[in-house]
């Protein structure tokens, strides 16, 4: 699976899922094939801003990944790259509650806590990462694509991402595959080179797999 995204790319993923929140126009594609997809980051915007508190992120790299996109309002950032960067924390990110694209793969990442609070969160890659749980995830009820590939998942309880269509766990440790039986929405899986035997069942609305 690539989990490479260029910036035109996640660009344009962010656009389609604005229009489809919010009923606006756009014709860009989930493919990133629309290449005059604008920065949406920076966007005006008629309610009161919040300044960024940069003292809150305590990660030098994350920081510095968040400062070089020029934001000033917690408000403007709806889109983030910070892949290969080996960001270790979190921490001050989920002053960033208007997020709908983030991009953390090939960090290291133990933990995603901090996620847990962005609940406009549409599209997720956090793997090649350190992680061994993504239960954090829960609450992202806007969530519709995930990719959480080449981590050290053992166990996934219940996810309640009623929305997620999209699922990427291959090469973890994971000893069952239960749980997409919880994913309402779910169309594609790839969830190969774990421990885990097939599940019992398989979600109808499947379309394509990989186990």
């Amino acid at each position: 699976m690539n989990t490479s995204w260029t910036r035109s790319a996640l660009a344009a993923t962010l656009s389609t899922l604005l229009a489809a929140c919010n009923g606006g126009g756009g014709n860009s594609s989930n493919n990133g094939t629309d290449s005059n997809t604008p920065d949406t980051n920076k966007q005006p915007s008629t309610v009161a801003l919040t300044p960024v508190d940069f003292n809150r992120l305590a990660d030098s790299a994350l920081h510095s990944c968040i400062a070089d996109t020029g934001i000033e309002y917690q408000e403007q950032l709806q889109m983030l790259e910070c892949p290969h960067l080996t960001i270790s924390s979190l921490a001050g990110l989920e002053q960033f509650t208007e997020l709908r694209v983030l991009n953390l793969t090939n960090n290291q990442l133990q933990s995603i806590e901090e996620l847990q609070k962005l609940n406009k969160l549409a599209w997720l890659d956090i793997s090649h990462n350190q992680l061994n749980t993504i239960n954090s995830l829960s609450n992202l009820s806007q969530l519709t694509s995930l990719q959480a590939s080449y981590n050290q998942l053992n166990s996934i309880d219940t996810l309640q991402l009623t929305k997620l269509s999209k699922l990427y766990i291959n090469d973890n440790q994971l000893s069952s595959l239960d749980f997409i039986n919880t994913l309402p929405a779910l169309k594609h899986l790839t969830a190969d080179n774990n421990p885990s035997s097939v599940p019992g069942s398989i979600p109808g609305t499947l379309e394509t797999f990989s186990i």
